[in-house]
């Protein structure tokens, strides 16, 4: 942390007794990630959970901001972030999985298989409907001769 230009260093657990100015401006930069305010009176143990939860959400949000936009670029065709070395601790500490890296050459590999097997799901309905089409076409024929079926001078006949 740096406050005036001077670096502050405080390992976990440690306590800092420092003036107004600066305490407030180490707990507005990095309260977030789990820096907290010691009061006399306070009960340590209390304050210190509360600053462990909040150092958890922090890493937690840390981890699932990488994956999202990741998984943003991903949708946009855009290539992978690797993730620093603190997500990557982040996201083992917590068990939380990161994106897996992603190639757009798989990307467009996958889309092509997809388009392709689409392609043959709509040749195989085609040759359904050709096939159906032929046996309309076989009973219409049974029913009125061709040459009327082409000069259109037909009439059905019913039974009865």
């Amino acid at each position: 942390m740096v406050f005036a230009g001077m670096d502050v260093i405080m390992k976990p657990g440690a306590k800092l007794q420092s003036d107004d100015a600066k305490a407030n401006h180490l707990l507005n930069a990095f309260g977030q990630r789990g820096l907290c305010q010691l009061v006399f009176g306070d009960d340590e143990k209390i304050v210190a959970k509360a600053g462990i939860d909040r150092n958890i959400e922090f890493k937690k949000a840390q981890v699932v901001r990488y994956n999202l936009m990741n998984e943003q670029r991903k949708n946009q065709g855009q290539s992978y972030l690797t993730p620093s070395k603190q997500i990557q601790g982040y996201a083992q500490e917590l068990g939380i999985s990161l994106l897996e890296p992603y190639a757009l050459k798989d990307l467009q590999a996958t889309a092509m298989t997809d388009l392709a097997q689409k392609n043959k799901d709509l040749e195989h309905k085609f040759s359904e409907l050709s096939a159906q089409n032929a046996e309309l076409l076989a009973l219409l024929q049974k029913l009125v001769p061709p040459e009327e079926l082409i000069t259109g001078q037909h009439k059905l006949k019913g039974k009865g």
